[in-house]
């Protein structure tokens, strides 16, 4: 069968499958390249946004517990004669922290959602959060009216529990996905190390099979043939010479064998004169 395979066509064909292995291997890497990627993505969003969301939730909380510092001394009328100028100072601290988180929570909102997470659990999380930011500004501007029992009604406590819960849960979440990130990232790292081995056990064995089909179509009949024009040129005609098959060397074979046959009736001829 393979003395009916053109060397020219052997050429294109290991060339083909080169090519194929090539293109096979790219592809595979391009792949795994995108997508540790968006792994790469999904966690540094991750880290973005608990990062904000984290420092806006601190500003809360701070805010809570300047806001406590002032219904404490609100609680007591000579306390609040004698700290007048402390609750103002409590105020400014309480409207300057809601601001600060303000701004971290409107960086949080800027960004984009990382990618996988419940909207759902995004949403309630943001209403929470609102909730309780609007609860205590309200409550500053108690404090700085100096209306302690109002400031009681608002159900801090509550509302503020209420947000740690979601709070909590978003956290996990976020950790979660990034978690996944890096596992899925060694796991494509480790499955991408088998496909290049596997592809390296594959290309040598191609070379194997391209050396001993290369061997059988081109270099063996190609060294009968020199064999062959020796024997010619020192006279030898007696030599069969085997041209089976289409390829270039079994053609070069059949032209050699015609020359010889040629010569052996030009010499007989020569004999028979």
């Amino acid at each position: 069968m393979l003395k009916r395979i053109r060397v020219v066509t052997s050429l294109i064909i290991v060339l083909v499958i080169f090519g194929a292995m090539q293109l096979l291997s790219g592809g595979l890497f391009f792949h795994a390249l995108n997508k540790d990627k968006t792994n790469f993505l999904i966690s540094q969003t991750s880290s973005q946004n608990v990062a904000a969301l984290t420092d806006a939730w601190i500003g809360l909380n701070q805010t809570r517990i300047t806001l406590n510092r002032g219904m404490l001394r609100l609680q007591s009328s000579l306390a609040s004669e004698i700290n007048g100028g402390g609750l103002d100072e409590l105020v400014q601290q309480s409207r300057a922290q809601l601001t600060e988180a303000d701004k971290h929570y409107r960086e949080y909102k800027a960004m984009p959602d990382t990618p996988g997470l419940d909207n759902n659990l995004s949403k309630r999380m943001e209403e929470k959060y609102v909730t309780l930011a609007k609860t205590l500004s309200d409550m500053t501007d108690l404090l700085a009216a100096k209306q302690l029992e109002e400031m009681l009604k608002k159900n801090i406590e509550q509302k503020q529990d209420d947000t740690q819960a979601v709070y909590t849960e978003w956290r996990s979440a976020q950790a979660e996905l990034s978690a996944q990130g890096v596992a899925q990232n060694e796991s494509a790292f480790t499955t991408m190390l088998w496909i290049l081995g596997t592809i390296m056990v594959l290309v040598v064995a191609v070379i194997v099979l391209c050396w001993f089909g290369l061997q059988s179509i081109l270099l063996l009949p190609l060294q009968k043939i020199m064999q062959h024009i020796k024997a010619i040129a020192a006279g030898d005609l007696t030599q069969p010479i085997e041209a089976e098959g289409r390829n270039e060397m079994s053609q070069l074979a059949a032209s050699l064998k015609h020359m010889q046959q040629a010569l052996v009736r030009t010499v007989s001829d020569v004999r028979d004169g």
